[in-house]
């Protein structure tokens, strides 16, 4: 678990199948298995977990790999994001970051154009999304906008959210991912 300010994080790990293969000629699992190891974790447990993103296995050899930014350049851009939401919440005791926002909060500072909400609203009807999900959307938009400096949630930090749900994507369903 790592701990950061008033806000908590738990990063949760699940193999893909049964054998921890999965996709990869290595995998030797059925369809059948692969659905029903998916399976085991119900909606509501998932519906808690913000962030739910497969992970392909790294390739250590691939010389076409996009360099990632360095440590130090990704904390300065946390640190700025962090602090436009300081600044943002600093008449709201206990609050100090997106992930605290109240519902109330949520519908203040969360405001959407109409393409945005056509595009939130189109995944929600498509996925079925409860409103812990929908807030939960709308809680990291706001991150991602934060994280561009923009003062609205545009449709691309609705897009970028959606992407981090695959498990909604894949739920019961092979090779979608």
């Amino acid at each position: 678990m790592v701990v950061s300010c008033d806000c908590i994080n738990i990063v949760v790990r699940e193999n893909p199948c049964p054998c921890g293969y999965y996709p990869t000629r290595k995998c030797r699992c059925t369809d059948y298995e692969i659905v029903k190891f998916r399976n085991r974790i119900s909606g509501p447990i998932l519906d808690r977990i913000d962030i739910q993103k497969h992970v392909e296995p790294v390739d250590l050899f691939d010389e076409k790999a996009v360099p990632a930014p360095s440590s130090r350049e990704l904390k300065e851009h946390v640190e700025r994001a962090r602090n436009i939401q300081k600044k943002r919440f600093e008449h709201v005791p206990g609050v100090t970051c997106n992930a605290s926002m109240s519902s109330s909060m949520i519908d203040e500072f969360c405001v959407l154009d109409p393409d945005t909400r056509t595009l939130l609203k189109k995944a929600c009807d498509k996925f079925g999304y409860s409103a812990r999900v929908i807030h939960k959307l709308l809680r990291l938009a706001r991150t991602s906008a934060d994280l561009v400096g923009s003062k609205n949630i545009r449709p691309e930090d609705i897009s970028y959210v959606l992407h981090l749900r695959d498990l909604d994507k894949s739920s019961g369903t092979l090779g979608l991912m």
